[in-house]
């Protein structure tokens, strides 16, 4: 699979998947208002995933039956793969 951007594989609980590889010493670079990367990943809100799929576990458990889940607002969709 190709990008026009360097990727590299990170892995958090049992979902792997590919991210922008970008120099994080200096922030995303910007190009003409167009970012190289379409998609972002920020691995300092790995707790919140962590919380978010606890929660959904919980829930589903608590109901019997699995549950739908949508999150329309996200970078690459660490969160919606995890879920």
């Amino acid at each position: 699979m190709g990008f026009w951007f360097p990727v590299e594989e990170a892995q958090e609980g049992a979902a792997k998947f590919l991210v922008p590889k970008l120099d994080r010493g200096e922030g995303e670079p910007l190009d003409h208002d167009r970012s190289r990367a379409a998609v972002f990943y920020n691995p300092l809100m790995r707790l919140k995933r962590d919380s978010a799929v606890l929660a959904v576990s919980v829930l589903g458990d608590r109901l019997g039956r699995p549950v739908d889940v949508c999150e329309p607002m996200c970078g690459v969709g660490v969160r919606g793969v995890r879920l």
